[in-house]
């Protein structure tokens, strides 16, 4: 640290940014030489893996030459065999269409018989229905005989309708009527019922009776509830002075113990001061024991003291707690409180509390008496009304039912006849039907012999055909043995061509392997050329990174000041002490741990006359002050020769670490400057008075209500 702030104070701070640069520099190049070391490294994996395809190559190109020469062979043999199959397959294709002729012709002649059959059917289904031409016309004419007789029914069947619904409609009406009257006459019943309940007074006049008794009897019951709350109050107030009296019983039972346990605990010692200890004057006695036991006697007096003290001022209190607990109880005892009495006044209440209630009900009464009688009148009114619509409803009723009977002839009539033109409408449509099945029978029959004619042109030609076909299957015994054969040479050839196939694909991977190797091999090549170029930055770099180190230069720089600065700093340290010390600078040092390894380090030693050289941090204030003051003397006088600057003004702070001695030393440092440098003003800046009383000029500095003041 001392090294790299003297390096800052002489400037040296451009190479230490110089350091730091070429560390950066040194660090990219060095990551970017990784980079490409790993980058070569994983292009020559890459080569490894592809193995040797050269030889590879040799391999399947002469296994390809072997298998397409056997394909060669195989081929040539296959189309000799095909030859063969050919014309055996021509005379089986022959046989085929043969065979399909003949099924077709079988199946031609099959459906040319089924049409045949058809059409016989047809034939005997419309002389059929020829045979049966005269009852159809017989039914169809009864069919319009009806529906004429029909439309002269349909206005009276009609009216036979409307007058029924007009029937079922007063019929429906009349027994909602009856109903209403009944449910009436039923609530007139009720009604009744309730208006004698009503009337019936018997036994009010007690209930008025009880109700008025349970009113007094809950008044008294709410005296008695205010004083029995008065009461508890009282009594809760008796329950707290009482415990508050065995609190204070309490008390004093604990201060009994406490000074029992005192007594027990002291006695022992205090026994030894009997008049048979064996001591000669127990007054004056000195020893161990008996002073003790003589320490013990006067703290149980103490304590004895205190005891009665606290159990004095105890009975005291218990007194009064006393006397609380018969005041409350007096003051209990006089409100005129009968639990007995309260139980008796609510047995009675709780007796009569049903009548309160009963009472309302009985004056309720006479308002509900009229409401009923009301309700009477207007239900027997309401019953009157309903008998009255009900005798019109039958009358009307009555009347629709005799309009009825005037239509029922013709609407059972017009029924009848329905529905047995519903029977008969199926003639007329099969007289409908009998020109159609007329000109159907002419064609059937006409159709049959065409069908005749055809099945014998069928036969021929079938005979013909399967004479030919016997003639065709013996040219063909050999055609599955061939097809097999052919089949066989066939999978033969495309397996060795699948395997030419995938030994041309191996070929062709093979090919894309050396060229991938070449063009790797090429870039290893450009990586190792550019592998070089980093590592030669990195080392350029690394050597301008020692250069620029604190081991490098300005250590080397900082060398060359220090046998300056350590003349300079002792002479200006020797004139502040008279000669008697002295100032020494190490810039190197071996580690304790590695004897081997020197380090660079600026260690400070301060030599003083008949006294061995100690470390700058072991020694006291006022030698810390003189030598710190004259190092930095010392360095400001080099660096201002060296500048060609003249020193004018020193300020200089109050060290934080002084005594009284060592603020001794730092105004005697002070005056050696101002002799040393004539010339100089010194600021010296403080606030111990005892170093301002050193100097004769002063300027103070000194806080008013108007702000900062200077006295000088």
């Amino acid at each position: 640290d001392r090294m790299v702030i003297l390096g800052n104070l002489l400037g040296l701070g451009v190479y230490e940014a110089m350091n730091k640069i070429a560390w950066d520099k040194a660090k990219v190049f060095g990551a970017k030489t990784r980079e490409l070391k790993q980058e070569i490294g994983i292009h020559n994996a890459t080569i490894k893996s592809y193995g040797d395809p050269a030889g590879e190559m040799e391999q399947a190109k002469a296994d390809l030459q072997t298998k397409a020469e056997k394909a060669k062979e195989i081929t040539k043999e296959r189309d000799a065999r095909k030859l063969e199959l050919l014309s055996l397959q021509e005379a089986q294709e022959r046989c085929n269409k043969l065979s399909e002729s003949i099924s077709s012709l079988t199946v031609k002649k099959a459906a040319t018989g089924q049409n045949r059959g058809a059409q016989s059917e047809i034939i005997k289904n419309c002389r059929t229905v020829l045979d049966t031409e005269q009852t159809i016309m017989k039914r169809a004419e009864r069919y319009r005989e009806l529906e004429a007789r029909k439309s002269e029914l349909i206005e009276e069947a009609a009216l036979f309708g409307s007058k029924q619904l007009e029937v079922s409609k007063a019929i429906t009406r009349a027994s909602a009527l009856e109903s209403e009257l009944a449910t009436a006459k039923s609530k007139l019943q009720r009604e009744q019922a309730r208006l004698a309940e009503h009337e019936n007074t018997f036994g009010d006049a007690e209930i008025l009776r009880n109700a008025e008794k349970y009113q007094d009897a809950k008044s008294s019951l709410d005296s008695m509830q205010a004083l029995a709350l008065e009461y508890q109050e009282a009594d809760q107030r008796v329950q707290a002075a009482k415990t508050a009296q065995r609190d204070a019983e309490r008390e004093i039972e604990e201060n009994n113990g406490r000074i029992i346990s005192t007594r027990n605990f002291l006695g022992k010692d205090i026994a030894i001061l009997s008049d048979n200890c064996g001591c000669i004057n127990i007054e004056k006695a000195d020893c161990k024991f008996l002073a003790k036991a003589k320490a013990s006697k006067g703290i149980l007096k103490e304590e004895e003291e205190k005891y009665r003290a606290k159990k004095a001022e105890l009975e005291h209190i218990l007194a009064r707690r006393i006397s609380s607990v018969a005041a409350a109880e007096s003051e209990r005892d006089s409100i005129p409180y009968d639990a007995g009495k309260k139980a008796e006044v609510e047995r009675l209440c709780a007796e009569l509390l049903p009548y309160l209630a009963k009472a309302e009900q009985v004056k309720k009464k006479v308002n509900e008496i009229a409401l009923v009688r009301a309700s009477v009148e207007n239900a027997r009114s309401n019953i009157s009304d309903i008998e009255k619509r009900l005798t019109e409803a039958n009358v009307e009723a009555s009347r629709a039912k005799e309009e009825l009977e005037k239509y029922r002839g013709a609407f059972d009539e017009n029924k009848k006849g329905s529905d047995e033109m519903q029977m008969l409408s199926h003639w007329i449509e099969q007289e409908k039907q009998l020109p159609v099945i007329r000109e159907r029978l002419a064609n059937a029959t006409q159709r049959l012999s065409e069908l005749d004619l055809q099945m014998t042109e069928l036969d021929t030609e079938l005979s013909e055909k399967q004479l030919e076909l016997s003639k065709e299957i013996p040219k063909t015994t050999s055609l599955a043995e061939k097809q097999a054969e052919v089949g066989r040479l066939d999978t033969q050839l495309e397996s060795i061509e699948g395997e030419i196939k995938i030994l041309q694909m191996n070929v062709g991977a093979l090919t894309q392997k050396m060229e991938q190797i070449g063009k790797l091999k090429a870039e290893i090549d450009v990586l190792q050329r550019k592998e070089c170029d980093a590592a030669k930055e990195t080392a350029d770099y690394d050597i301008l990174k020692a250069a620029f180190s604190q081991d490098g230069i300005p250590h080397q720089i900082i060398r060359t000041i220090v046998p300056k600065l350590s003349a300079t700093a002792n002479t200006i340290l020797g004139e502040m002490t008279g000669g008697k010390m002295g100032i020494d600078f190490k810039t190197e040092k071996v580690m304790k741990s590695n004897s081997k390894k020197e380090i660079v380090t600026l260690d400070i030693f301060i030599e003083e006359y008949g006294k061995s050289a100690l470390p700058y941090l072991s020694k006291s204030g006022g030698e810390k002050v003189k030598t710190s003051l004259s190092v930095i003397l010392a360095l400001a006088e080099i660096k201002s020769s060296t500048a060609g600057i003249q020193l004018g003004m020193l300020f200089i702070d109050e060290p934080p670490f002084l005594d009284g001695d060592g603020i001794q030393a730092y105004c005697d440092a002070l005056e050696t400057i101002q002799s040393r440098y004539s010339s100089m003003k010194i600021m010296a800046i403080t606030h111990d008075p005892t170093m301002k009383a050193r100097f004769p000029q002063n300027l103070d500095v000194v806080k008013t209500e108007h702000g900062s003041k200077v006295i000088y």
